[in-house]
């Protein structure tokens, strides 16, 4: 259990031109890059982390 983490969910209205949820690779891409075109960008993640599978553990894992 992450002690940081808070288990109480909080609502906040928020607007954006472009939503992306996830931040693995695709998403933080597609984030920077709608951002750079001007657009108002929100970008969500579960994790405490972005990078998605690439920056979970050894790239290894990944090439079997």
């Amino acid at each position: 259990m992450n002690k940081n983490r808070s288990t109480e969910k909080k609502q906040q209205k928020m607007k954006c031109d472009v939503l992306i949820a996830g931040g693995g690779i695709a998403g933080v891409m597609a984030a920077a890059a709608a951002s750079k075109c001007g657009a108002k960008t929100i970008l969500l993640e579960a994790s405490p982390f972005l990078g998605g599978v690439v920056t979970m553990g050894p790239l290894e894992a990944l090439r079997t």
